[in-house]
């Protein structure tokens, strides 16, 4: 049985986790799909997204991991800073000895320390209620298919390409509720 001194963390990543943490998330995750966590989270499990991930690492190898994101949620001229949790996982033979809790309160300490009022955490652990946290609701996805909007006359539906970033973006700033 290894003992709670034989992991380090928690840690940010170096570029040289990326590649285990990418298997260690797929493992975890995306074991029954195609794909991986690199096409759902491109921007998360990539070099850039490294400074989000936290990791408790075993012999160099990480082991738990738990991403913790800071962003602004704009609400009519008004703006609360809000940190989302995700991925949070550890290997199977490393269960058990409180790694994603001491991530969980890790990113709550970066969320505080960052000015987070608010913190969205993405699943429905016990983990994350011993620790306070709440469900406050359901979020609901709409998808409204695009052959519906041919028969609305005052609308034009294109595709953006990289030229149209800037428009499309102050689009999204004009409107009252935004994150």
């Amino acid at each position: 049985m290894l003992q709670q001194d034989q992991y380090s963390g928690p840690l940010s990543p170096s570029s040289e986790n990326l590649e285990a943490i990418i298997a260690l998330v797929n493992r975890m995750f995306y074991s029954a799909r195609p794909w991986g966590a690199t096409r759902d989270f491109p921007w998360l499990f990539s070099r850039e997204g490294l400074k989000q991930l936290r990791i408790f690492a075993r012999d160099s190898e990480p082991v738990s991991l738990m991403a913790t994101q800071i962003n602004d949620l704009r609400a009519f001229g008004c703006s609360i800073r809000v940190a989302g949790v995700g991925a949070v996982c550890t290997s199977e033979q490393d269960r058990g000895r409180g790694l994603a809790g001491r991530l969980l309160d890790d990113a709550v300490q970066i969320a505080a320390s960052a000015g987070a009022s608010i913190m969205l955490i993405s699943g429905d652990r016990t983990l994350y209620r011993r620790r306070g946290a709440y469900s406050a609701g359901r979020f609901y996805k709409f998808t409204v298919p695009l052959e519906s909007l041919a028969e609305q006359k005052d609308l034009n539906v294109a595709e953006l390409s990289g030229d149209d970033c800037g428009q499309a973006l102050q689009l999204f700033q004009a409107e009252p509720i935004y994150f």
